[in-house]
């Protein structure tokens, strides 16, 4: 039977509910699985589907936070119960890694809007607007392009503000009359200290500002575990690409690798996938395929040194 990966709880602080979810536990990572929904289809279809599933699967993800850290999957990322011990053993540095770096941290999402209409009145005094009340007329476009520039300069200051509190941050598309939108990253303890960054950001303008406080949440913005697959033909591959035996140890295919980068006419990015490939292949034992794990974050395709752990 086809499963879905909600998450992996890693570093426990408290048991798992019985009967709450399908639990797959290897070596201190605990997989939680829900079933795969048949009914999603393909293409638009899917993404409906799973847009309006968002917040029941947003629910699930944050009853876990109470039982550790929190790595949550991408929907979609249906894998057979069986090969969940691969999966967690394949990947078991990487997910090592994070679950050491998000342990302890929540995220929150902050968005701050402004009330357009009374954007003139408040901030006439303001570099960007007063030299506008100095004229006897004023087009259109300056307005709007001092009012551009001063909720350029106030979206800095907010955002500043935040991220001054915060471990990480990442900067959302925003909507029309909004000054900022942000996740940020948090340790439990800094919870106060980003409810007293928004007061500050409140009494630049109290009855004229709206502060939008979502979380806390698991780092879903700063780390979705994707799956993917790798075929028997890539890792025997993998391996003839080292110059090494199938199943070889890992500091033999460290060394491989290392040899192989030193050459001028090295394909850097080919040599290091094959080196990742060959030692999760090592790690997760005879397997017809691998899954990887992919990550993906707000702003970038991995955080910043974690791509290479694995």
């Amino acid at each position: 039977m086809k499963y879905e990966i909600l998450a992996f709880v890693v570093n426990a602080t408290a048991p798992l509910p019985e009967g709450a979810f399908d639990c797959v536990e290897i070596g201190g990572t605990s997989a939680i699985l829900i079933p795969v929904k048949s009914s999603w289809g393909l293409g638009k279809s899917a993404r409906r589907l799973r847009l309006a599933a968002a917040p029941e699967r947003q629910r699930l993800l944050e009853s876990l936070m109470c039982r550790g850290t929190v790595l949550p999957f991408a929907p979609g990322s249906a894998i057979d119960r069986g090969d969940v011990s691969a999966l967690v053993a394949a990947n078991a540095p990487l997910v090592k890694a994070l679950g050491d770096r998000f342990s302890g941290r929540v995220q929150y999402q902050v968005t701050v809007s402004w009330a357009e209409d009374r954007v003139l009145d408040h901030f006439r005094s303001s570099p960007e607007l007063a030299p506008l009340f100095s004229n006897s007329t004023v087009s259109p476009a300056a307005i709007s392009g001092a009012v551009s520039a001063l909720a350029e300069r106030l979206s800095r200051t907010m955002t500043s503000k935040v991220a001054a509190v915060a471990c990480d941050l990442a900067e959302l598309p925003r909507e029309p009359a909004m000054l900022a939108n942000c996740v940020v990253l948090l340790r439990n303890h800094d919870e106060m200290a980003l409810d007293t960054a928004l007061e500050a950001i409140d009494a630049m303008w109290p009855e004229g500002l709206r502060i939008r406080q979502i979380g806390p949440s698991p780092a879903v913005s700063f780390t979705t575990l994707r799956l993917k697959r790798i075929e028997a033909r890539d890792i025997d591959a993998a391996f003839r690409c080292l110059g090494v035996p199938d199943g070889s140890h890992p500091q033999e295919i460290r060394e491989a690798r290392q040899r192989l980068l030193r050459r001028p006419d090295a394909d850097v990015t080919r040599i290091r996938a094959a080196a990742e490939i060959a030692e999760a292949a090592h790690r997760a034992g005879e397997c017809e395929y691998l899954h990887l794990i992919d990550l993906w974050s707000e702003g970038r395709s991995a955080h910043p040194g974690l791509e290479d752990v694995a």
